[in-house]
């Protein structure tokens, strides 16, 4: 995430096989079996924490297709993103060296994290990480230092999960609150062919324009490399440039009445820039497993919607917390089943 230039690009192609098409497809029925476990474990009628529960539920996938093996301390890693998401949330930051509250939480997180991606290193050699980013780590020409293969690992873990979480938590959300929607995209996941490979448009504008109202990601930096002119200002190389998705996507010159949660918008081709929606960033460096997150965010939705009714309660309590994701607070719900489906129909 951090790196530049020739850095950059060789660690970029050296995981990029991992997040094909193809090798998407071909964990679509572990996404599906996933999501069913995960509802099976909620008492009925059971009042919970989304975003928790959405944290758990996506972060078993997130290790299941990144490194295609057990982390033994999951912990770990949620501990980790919680105390970064603190860290970041913020307003006034004091130096990593001051015993602070937030630091000496966070520097815990981070040791049971490194302990534990260690462990998974070591228990590779059993074949069982073949094709997945951590073979392609340790098969890789330089071959990384162990502390970069932990970098990478973390990185992908931490960042795969937390974001696809918060867009779930709020499409839940934001489903809870507009009963029509819910309605219609119920409708065409109980209505489509058992093929979890079909396309399901509905479903699909849903996502869109979730993210267009709630980007995960929501601020973007950039460093220009040359002088360039911005409207009226100037700007010399070596100057960082933040640009907003929040912003840019409640812009009613290219979204009319953008405040409204409307996605049949998105089922005519887009009347807009291409810049003017970005939630995985854009250009080279946009986010390498965005195909890979909307993909699990509509398994994850449609399974979910197949035989089970959404109610979100006290949706005025909910509150945005702009982190270094922005990360739904609040969301609180109860999942009745309407008609289980075995898991295996949805293969």
């Amino acid at each position: 995430m951090n790196s530049e230039g020739e850095d950059w690009l060789r660690k970029r192609r050296r995981v990029q096989p991992v997040f094909v098409s193809e090798r998407i497809d071909q964990h679509a029925p572990m996404i599906c079996q996933a999501t069913v476990d995960w509802i099976r474990n909620w008492p009925a009628d059971a009042l919970i924490d989304v975003h928790s529960e959405m944290s758990r539920l996506a972060l078993s996938v997130a290790v299941a297709q990144i490194v295609g093996q057990k982390l033994d301390d999951v912990d770990a890693v949620r501990d980790s993103v919680r105390a970064i998401m603190r860290l970041t949330a913020t307003p006034v930051r004091l130096p990593a060296w001051i015993p602070s509250k937030t630091n000496r939480s966070l520097r815990r997180s981070l040791g049971h994290l490194d302990a534990s991606l260690d462990r998974l290193i070591d228990n590779c050699s059993d074949g069982s990480s073949r094709g997945y980013v951590l073979d392609h780590l340790i098969q890789g020409h330089p071959a990384p230092s162990r502390a970069e293969m932990k970098d990478e690992l973390a990185t992908l873990l931490m960042s795969g999960y937390e974001t696809t979480a918060d867009a779930l938590t709020w499409i839940v959300y934001l489903l809870g609150t507009h009963p029509a929607v819910l309605a219609r995209a119920s409708h065409e996941v109980r209505t489509a062919g058992s093929n979890i490979h079909d396309h399901q448009p509905y479903l699909a504008a849903v996502v869109k324009e979730s993210m267009r109202l709630y980007p995960p990601a929501w601020l973007t930096t950039r460093e220009t490399v040359a002088q360039v002119r911005f409207g009226d200002y100037e700007l010399p190389a070596g100057t960082t440039v933040t640009v907003s998705q929040w912003v840019t996507h409640r812009d009613e010159r290219w979204f009319p009445s953008p405040e409204e949660f409307l996605p049949e918008r998105w089922l005519s081709p887009p009347a807009w820039p291409r810049y003017a929606y970005f939630p995985f960033g854009g250009g080279p460096r946009a986010c390498i497993g965005a195909t890979m997150a909307t993909r699990e965010i509509e398994l994850i939705l449609r399974t979910l919607l197949s035989n089970n009714h959404l109610e979100v309660v006290h949706p005025e309590r909910v509150k945005i917390r702009p982190a270094l994701a922005l990360q739904p607070q609040n969301v609180r719900a109860r999942l009745r089943a309407t008609q289980f489906v075995q898991s295996e129909a949805l293969a």
